[in-house]
């Protein structure tokens, strides 16, 4: 009975950290779709990012992404928006 409740309950974390990794999948492809997007319609707007925007990109955490992504037709350009 104690082997029983202790399987249970291994099952049962287990169950939890797949659910939580499927959860942080989600969200992190969500993040990278979003700034893929806001990529391509900053290039398309202003040309080609240089390497170091990029990385600024890249390094973004999801709230200044979303500020971006907010202020991307107001901004004169890339500089404007990342500054």
């Amino acid at each position: 009975q104690h082997y029983a409740m202790m399987r249970e309950r291994a099952i049962h974390t287990e169950a939890s950290e797949l659910s939580g990794a499927r959860e942080d999948g989600r969200a992190e492809g969500l993040l990278e779709g979003k700034r893929s997007i806001l990529i391509r319609l900053l290039e398309q707007r202003f040309g080609p990012m240089s390497d170091a925007q990029r990385a600024c990109m890249g390094a973004a955490d999801p709230a200044v992404l979303e500020e971006w992504c907010q202020r991307l037709f107001d901004a004169k350009s890339i500089e404007d928006l990342l500054g």
